[in-house]
């Protein structure tokens, strides 16, 4: 189960059957088509609950392992992925989620985000 990690998914503590899963959002930037489908794994598998963590990055509790299979999928379909979002390794790349979009920044750093994330 610690292999997990690296799919982004741990496991409860104290160790109860359920698991938390971390999404990669760079930024903190999504489209709606992903607002939805995290919405929907949080109703449907996470007691419609979420976290939105410090590096810009959604937390799902409550998964069980046979879930697993079916929120991979759906995120996949909206080019969202929990792969290296925990673990020993490179987290989420944060970045300014009004980029692009604030009349007062000195620059879109939204390319550099998506090189630095890629690279990684």
């Amino acid at each position: 189960m610690n292999r997990f990690k690296w799919a982004g998914v741990y496991e409860h503590k104290p160790k109860d059957g359920h698991f938390t899963m971390r999404v990669r959002i760079n930024s903190g930037v999504m489209t709606s088509a992903q607002a939805r489908t995290i919405a929907e794994i949080a109703k449907d598998y996470g007691r419609n609950l979420m976290d939105v963590t410090t590096r810009q990055a959604v937390q799902f509790h409550w998964l069980l392992v046979e879930h697993l299979p079916d929120i991979f999928n759906r995120l996949e379909k909206v080019g969202l992925y929990s792969y290296e979002a925990c673990g020993d390794c490179p987290r989420t790349v944060v970045g300014n989620p009004l980029a692009a979009i604030d009349p007062d920044e000195l620059m879109d750093t939204t390319a550099l985000v998506n090189q630095v994330n890629d690279f990684f």
